[in-house]
């Protein structure tokens, strides 16, 4: 049976923000290899976790000495990194930020998965167990990050911002000048955890980190109607509230404050909903990757 290893570079491993995430739960917790790994590897299965552009050269010399490549992109958010002759030479791919024309493709869909994004390292793990109750979360909704990003996908933060000016104390709102600016993450996790809700509104894509740290901290999402969270490649459809336009969050958040006074059960139970939701999906993405990589150690 083949042995496998990570084969990353120093960048990947300093800028990524979900290092813990993609090491720990997507690549059964393999200590990664950086770039002078990749010349001595052979008949392994050595994934190649990339954060910036693809290197065919270090895919064709780990070919050349009969490894089994398995490419793990991240930080395709514009699908500019994306290069369909490279992935058609390698065993598997797994790569977050979901397109249609990747996945829809008959040549690549049997050997390319969907992964989530995952949270921010050092917002979790967290011990769902151990996660504040709906019940005794000090805010109905909280957003706290950067609003005027210009480049967001569809526009979303500046739809998000007008909307949210008419949520009043339904949403504490803390704008931060700059992406990852304003608050540590500790700070961040804390305050979020003192949240019922998160709205998630679109970055530089829809998929964007903040719903996995909602996810993580035991809030409930509120996104759009985005393809990666209807698809069953990826998704598929998860419990949280979805709207059609960021101008209905105010009477989504009116009506939970409501439900807040006549019935606060169903706030928990749908905070309950979500946990196990996200633990599950967690566990079934990781199962499907540890068998897809077996798969390929016995080959």
């Amino acid at each position: 049976m083949r042995d496998i290893s990570i084969v990353t570079n120093q960048l990947t491993t300093n800028a990524a923000l979900e290092t813990w995430f993609i090491q720990n739960i997507i690549l059964q917790e393999l200590p990664f290899g950086l770039e002078w790994e990749a010349a001595s590897a052979s008949d392994k299965v050595v994934i190649y976790l990339e954060l910036g552009e693809l290197n065919r050269e270090t895919i064709d010399s780990l070919r050349s000495r009969n490894n089994k490549v398995v490419l793990c992109q991240m930080g395709d958010e514009f699908l500019k990194k994306y290069n369909r002759d490279v992935y058609l030479s390698c065993d598997l791919i797994l790569r977050n930020y979901y397109f249609p024309e990747i996945f829809d493709d008959e040549e690549l869909r049997a050997r390319t998965l969907w992964i989530p994004n995952g949270f921010k390292s050092g917002v979790g793990p967290r011990n769902p167990a151990t996660l504040r109750p709906a019940l005794q979360r000090r805010f109905l909704a909280c957003f706290l990050g950067w609003l005027d990003n210009a480049g967001s996908s569809g526009n979303e933060r500046a739809l998000f911002r007008d909307a949210a000016q008419n949520c009043r104390q339904d949403l504490l709102l803390q704008p931060t000048a700059y992406f990852g600016q304003g608050f540590n993450v500790g700070l961040y996790s804390a305050t979020m955890e003192y949240a019922i809700f998160s709205p998630c509104p679109a970055g530089n894509s829809p998929e964007t980190i903040r719903l996995y740290d909602a996810l993580e901290l035991g809030c409930i999402p509120i996104s759009l109607k985005h393809e990666f969270l209807l698809s069953g490649n990826a998704l598929d459809k998860p419990p949280f509230p979805l709207l059609d336009s960021w101008d209905e969050l105010p009477t989504l958040l009116a009506k939970y404050r409501q439900a807040m006074a006549t019935d606060p059960d169903s706030l928990a139970r749908l905070q309950l909903e979500c946990i196990a939701w996200w633990e599950l999906r967690k566990k079934t993405v990781s199962t499907h990757v540890a068998n897809l990589l077996m798969a390929l150690r016995r080959a």
